[in-house]
């Protein structure tokens, strides 16, 4: 399979879906993935059905939708139902922060083969500071839910100082479950920039104490991201992207905001390319698709490291 490149010579394999910047949550150092907060101008499904048969022109092989909290939409299943008949041959996962998903899990179950859970912490308290919302115990049984219908789970732990101790009990609670876990650093962007002096803490001594209860360890070829695999095969993921030309020179990923413009790059805002002109243009189907494509192609030449 033949990826497009960018002048640096990363292909482009995952594409970011923000479908909405609504969220249930205020967690104190969400970074809204580097897009400027707004609540108005989504998509449509319609909007998304065609976006879909583009990236799959475009032979990409992973899309993750995100939010804020996709689940929070009304039309979710929609979304999930499009990009999952017109990307057939995409892997398409989920992040979402979990609360909902008791009740809305049966509507998306035969759409995603991947639900990423965002899980700060075990302890009530913690959760409640860190997200603004008690929801934990809400959360836990719809992550059990998820495993209940045979779905991979990955569960997304943001590394701070308000949970800095909680994080082996957050790797055995992955182990327990056999899913993979990933801990990641906080990087000053959004909410996180404003917290990052007061809340950053360094994965290193995690970083080490992971790699001693681990069997065996690789890094992943393009993201430079270490990944631990535990007796049981439980995999545990360290990303450490802020300031890492490393993961930069691995970046392989573009993002589509929730307003509809194409992002090279989370860390930037000045070199989006619009997709809603072509989108609310009424010609045909077709046209249309064709037009977003040579639109990802352009984005496609703007991705450079951020980090060099």
């Amino acid at each position: 399979m033949k990826y497009l490149c960018d002048p640096y010579g990363r292909p482009l394999t995952h594409v970011r879906v923000t479908v909405t910047h609504r969220c249930n949550y205020s967690c104190v150092y969400c970074h809204g993935e580097g897009e400027y907060i707004t609540y108005n101008n989504e998509l449509s499904v319609y909007d998304y059905k065609l976006i879909a048969r583009a990236i799959a022109e475009l032979s990409i092989k992973f899309i993750k939708i995100t939010g804020g909290e996709p689940l929070i939409r009304d039309d979710i299943s929609d979304i999930l139902r499009v990009f999952h008949e017109e990307c057939s041959s995409s892997e398409l996962s989920m992040v979402t922060n979990g609360y909902f998903l008791l009740d809305k899990l049966e509507d998306i179950v035969n759409y995603v083969d991947r639900i990423n859970v965002s899980l700060p912490s075990l302890n009530r308290d913690t959760y409640a500071k860190i997200t603004g919302k008690n929801g934990l115990d809400r959360v836990l049984k719809g992550l059990e839910k998820i495993l209940d219908h045979g779905i991979k789970v990955k569960i997304n732990t943001v590394v701070t100082r308000l949970n800095y101790s909680e994080i082996d009990k957050l790797v055995d609670y992955a182990h327990s479950l056999g899913v993979d876990l990933s801990l990641i650093e906080l990087i000053p962007l959004g909410r996180g920039k404003a917290v990052y002096k007061v809340l950053h803490e360094s994965l290193d001594e995690i970083e080490a104490t992971v790699k001693s209860r681990s069997t065996s360890y690789y890094k992943r070829p393009l993201h430079n991201r270490t990944v631990y695999i535990l007796p049981r095969g439980t995999k545990i993921e360290i990303v450490k992207s802020y300031g890492n030309p490393m993961f930069c020179r691995g970046c392989t990923r573009i993002r589509i905001t929730a307003d509809g413009r194409i992002k090279p790059c989370l860390m930037r805002e000045d070199n989006l390319v619009d997709l809603r002109d072509i989108l609310s243009h009424k010609i045909p189907q077709d046209d249309k698709v064709a037009l977003l494509i040579e639109r990802f192609k352009k984005a496609n030449l703007l991705r450079e490291p951020f980090f060099k």
